[in-house]
């Protein structure tokens, strides 16, 4: 997380400063990594490998478990700003495309 957040930062910048479209165009790439990393995290159910069951009579698969109430709220919330960031990047890109277009209109 620390390295997207670290590739994200210098276009997040440069957007900030000057609006650069090549910045939008990486942040929207780059949200939508996160929202798609971030979901499937959240998705995926928590493995109980390494679990040993004492010998208990057809125990002995592994099978995958969702544990309620680990931390899928917060992840949630973090796809949900994710999203939020993707949709504005998009809407700076429309606008940034319409400005250029009706610039080599005129």
């Amino acid at each position: 997380m620390v390295l997207m957040a670290a590739i994200c930062l210098p276009c997040a910048i440069g957007v900030w400063r000057d609006g650069s479209e090549r910045g939008v165009r990486w942040l929207f790439l780059m949200a939508l990594v996160m929202v798609a990393w971030h979901t499937a995290v959240v998705l995926a159910p928590v493995s109980m490998a390494g679990h040993g069951h004492g010998g208990m009579p057809n125990m002995d698969m592994a099978m995958p478990v969702t544990v309620p109430g680990t931390g899928a709220g917060a992840m949630l919330a973090i796809i949900a700003l994710e999203l939020a960031v993707a949709a504005l990047a998009a809407g700076s890109l429309r606008r940034v495309r319409i400005n250029a277009s009706a610039d080599a209109g005129a």
